[in-house]
């Protein structure tokens, strides 16, 4: 009989991160899994470490070339047996109760097509740096107004994402030709589908320079949204025009909210006296002028990059860190429970 969940796990030279990660799969509270391990031609000892498991659960394949990132996950989707699908990084955590709670919301709001979660951020060693929470309660949303949400920048950890097959089925896979093929997926997935969000981390997202987010720089990244973006205006004026109102509005709108982020990223990176990253920054809130961005946000990047600017920073940065660790008690109990 075909499982109710498939948990897949696309991986690449991850073998010193690979077994943790499997663990923390096989700890689950809902037993009714499949986990499927689509290896695109490691040359570490994956195998070995996939093949240390004995859990019948667990399904090997080894691609003859390398796919890609997103082609892989889209390999993944074929394999697939299970009526809701996860996709999990193989260097992240899940929470024992993780599969159970996401499990429990699809079946009880048939309407809903994707759920995600809150998740803390980790540094390679495991470490907690952030807590990830974008509301404090759980919610159940309506598709359309997600996609506009998405559309000035989403907030989705992608191992944190529970879907239905039938929704992948209509939707179609992740794009390869985009950077942000998760961003894509999830927009596409919010015009066909209610979206639900679990306020309770039940995820643990490792930052480490292997990730492609940890090598980008500020141009990449903004070239990648603005791919996305364009393509998700014309899906939102086919499907919804009401719901995007006047384009100019709803540009300025992104504009803001892509360049808070922008600049708040930029202080981060003065902080750490980083500057060709500040710079990058600096250029793209240029780019995003021409959006209806005010001036001010570029004047304070770039007064970031002024030495006498560390004396504002430093305590500043000092407060966000208090904050973030307040927010990080979670993590104790968390943590205790996924490694008993």
């Amino acid at each position: 009989m075909a499982p109710k969940v498939t948990v897949a796990i696309p991986t690449y030279n991850r073998a010193s991160l690979l077994k943790e990660c499997l663990e923390t799969v096989l700890r689950q509270t809902f037993h009714d899994f499949e986990v499927i391990i689509s290896d695109n031609c490691s040359v570490d000892e994956t195998t070995a470490v996939v093949r240390s498991f004995s859990d019948p659960r667990i399904r090997y394949y080894r691609n003859e070339t390398n796919l890609g990132a997103f082609a892989n996950m889209n390999r993944c989707l074929e394999l697939a047996r299970g009526e809701y699908i996860t996709i999990m990084h193989d260097d992240d955590l899940y929470a024992p109760q993780f599969i159970e709670q996401e499990v429990r919301l699809l079946d009880t709001h048939p309407n809903v097509g994707m759920v995600h979660c809150a998740a803390f951020e980790t540094d390679q060693d495991g470490v907690p740096l952030r807590l990830g929470q974008v509301y404090s309660d759980t919610r159940i949303m309506k598709g359309k107004e997600v996609f506009v949400q998405f559309l000035h920048g989403h907030y989705v950890y992608c191992p944190s994402v529970m879907a239905r097959a039938s929704l992948y089925r209509t939707v179609g896979g992740f794009d390869p030709r985009h950077n942000s093929g998760d961003f894509h997926m999830w927009l596409r997935m919010a015009l066909h589908a209610d979206v639900a969000y679990l306020a309770q981390p039940l995820v643990a997202v490792r930052v480490h320079e292997g990730r492609w987010s940890s090598v980008t720089d500020p141009l990449q990244w903004f070239d990648a949204f603005v791919k996305v973006f364009e393509e998700g205006i014309a899906w939102g004026e086919a499907a919804c025009p009401e719901l995007l109102g006047p384009k100019k509005d709803l540009v300025r709108n992104v504009a803001r909210t892509q360049g808070r982020r922008f600049l708040i990223t930029a202080l981060s990176a003065a902080a750490d006296r980083d500057w060709p990253t500040v710079a990058g920054y600096v250029e793209v809130l240029r780019r995003l002028q021409a959006w209806g961005l005010p001036k001010a946000y570029v004047l304070a990047a770039q007064l970031s990059a002024n030495p006498a600017s560390r004396l504002v920073l430093s305590p500043i940065r000092q407060f966000r860190r208090l904050r973030a660790r307040r927010k990080l008690r979670a993590w104790k109990g968390w943590n205790s429970q996924t490694n008993s």
